[in-house]
């Protein structure tokens, strides 16, 4: 289970999570959906993680990741046609 994060996710809680994982910055942008270029994702990440309270939706997003992450031991691999087309997921 992640940590206890109560009704709201800090960015502190957000970044243990995400080093958990194992899974860089820009990994975990794209894992969390972002498509934009590697500085932005990077910087996206970084500001998620220095907020006080991440937002509700990436909130769940998270905690829905951690908790496949938990039973299988493994990141989720999304739909293929979910992918941005000719690109491969950064964790795989």
């Amino acid at each position: 289970m992640p940590p206890n994060i109560g009704w709201a996710m800090t960015g502190d809680q957000l970044r243990g999570i995400r080093c958990k994982l194992g899974v860089g910055r820009g990994g975990f942008a794209l894992l969390l959906g972002y498509t934009g270029s590697d500085r932005n994702n990077d910087l996206r990440v970084r500001r998620l993680e220095a907020g006080e309270q991440v937002p509700l939706y990436i909130g769940r997003l998270v905690w829905m990741i951690w908790n496949h992450y938990d039973r299988t031991g493994e990141l989720p691999h999304w739909p293929d046609h979910l992918h941005i087309e000719g690109e491969k997921e950064p964790w795989m």
